[in-house]
């Protein structure tokens, strides 16, 4: 997903078209035991050593982008009659069905603005809402309370009490999403900051980062890091 929204702020930057297209019957064969070969198609140059799955043709000013999950297929570029092409030529190898404009990928909803392209996923949380069966609070602001330490082996009153809170949270923020915005200029940035023994389970200290291509979120991760004690690191020295 982090190369999907990466490829979609670069198109939305670019003022690139974005399609979709799907493999017919891409589940139907079974195991294969004999060996497969594979041809690279003319012109391809480059394969992302960052993601085999993200596939580039360039040729002088001309870019075409394609981007593989598992049966799905994302298509960008700088030039209609290239990505046509690309669609005839897959269609005649693998039996591809053309989904037209990039609208509804993997549970998520894309709508297309003069700001850039909304990522939301207003029906799941319509679903989970519906689902839960839970009494939810009519105005939530953040998605836990504030100050909130929760422990974690056995659940009390206070983690169903957070659920609700959180559940109520998502519930009143259906139709927010994540904005991957067209700006004329792009490039890569990175934070970090860490909480100091945050965990009030192992003490252990909380680090989180997110990555902004242009002013666009594109990854972003927390996670729980171990402590390093004094007397180790005089250990090592």
């Amino acid at each position: 997903m982090n190369t999907v929204k990466c490829l979609i702020t670069t198109a939305a930057s670019k003022g690139w078209d974005l399609f979709q297209l799907d493999v017919n019957n891409a589940f139907l064969h079974g195991y294969l035991k004999e060996e497969v070969y594979m041809k690279v198609p003319e012109d391809l140059i480059i394969l992302s050593k960052n993601d085999y799955s993200l596939f580039i043709k360039r040729r002088n000013d001309l870019i075409c982008v394609a981007a593989v999950y598992v049966d799905d297929i994302i298509l960008t570029g700088t030039n209609f009659e290239a990505m046509e092409c690309l669609k005839t030529e897959l269609h005649n190898l693998f039996s591809i069905k053309d989904l037209g404009k990039f609208n509804y990928f993997l549970g998520i909803e894309v709508v297309y603005s003069d700001a850039g392209i909304l990522l939301s996923q207003k029906k799941f949380t319509r679903e989970l809402i519906h689902d839960c069966c839970l009494p939810l609070k009519n105005r939530v602001v953040t998605p836990l309370p504030l100050g909130l330490k929760l422990q974690q082996q056995q659940p009390y009153t206070s983690h169903l009490q957070a659920l609700i809170h959180t559940l109520s949270y998502v519930a009143q923020t259906e139709g927010q999403g994540i904005l991957l915005k067209a700006l004329p200029e792009i490039s890569l940035h990175a934070f970090s900051d860490s909480d100091w023994a945050s965990c009030a389970d192992t003490r252990k200290s909380i680090t989180g980062y997110v990555l902004l291509l242009g002013k666009s979120p594109i990854a972003w991760k927390s996670k729980k890091q171990s402590l390093v004690s004094k007397s180790s690191v005089e250990a090592e020295y």
